[in-house]
């Protein structure tokens, strides 16, 4: 599902549980539960939002699930964009940005050391990361000892990269879109 749909989604759950929007709508006899049309299966909503919505009680608690019937295929690999120096920051091409903010990592020596002089910043920020170049599983897990609690998602950058025009890695792009290193 693409992140906007998500958004639009949470906004509507949000939008009915709110006593305001009920008072505002037509009357209702009582409140019904909703006729599920389609259900995937393996994980609630609430599941769901903890990848959109942060637990700001526990600040930086890896979520207990995976997202929903996730597949890790290795290696996950990415052509539209490589390892190397960004320059100057640049504004994503995405109109609006993320909404939360997101590094952009490689199983490459680059990335590493990035992420050894940003990890503390990271965490402050509860920055999510994908890890767009890795070749298997064992380098994944080493990833994820290097990022402590940052949650991780490998996942190719190829359609990122070519929508926002992320021509290398690592980099964060912060919520408002805005891309540096």
């Amino acid at each position: 599902m693409p992140r906007g749909s998500v958004q639009a989604f949470v906004y509507l759950i949000i939008a009915l549980e709110s006593p305001l929007a009920l008072a505002q709508s037509a009357p209702t006899p009582k409140r019904t539960v909703p006729t599920v049309i389609y259900d995937a299966g393996g994980v609630s909503i609430g599941q769901l939002l903890q990848y959109v919505t942060p637990d700001k009680s526990q600040r930086y608690r890896q979520p207990e699930v995976s997202p929903p019937r996730a597949v890790h295929v290795f290696p996950v690999v990415t052509t539209k964009a490589k390892p190397g120096l960004l320059g100057p920051p640049i504004k994503g091409k995405l109109p609006g940005g993320p909404g939360l903010p997101i590094c952009v990592i490689g199983d490459d020596q680059l990335s590493r050391h990035w992420l050894s002089l940003n990890l503390t910043a990271l965490e402050n920020m509860q920055a999510r990361c994908m890890v767009v170049s890795v070749r298997n599983e064992a380098a994944f897990k080493h990833l994820r000892e290097l990022t402590g609690k940052l949650p991780l998602m490998p996942a190719s950058l190829d359609a990122v990269a070519t929508a926002a025009g992320i021509p290398v890695w690592p980099v964060l792009i912060s919520p408002e879109g805005q891309i540096s290193q």
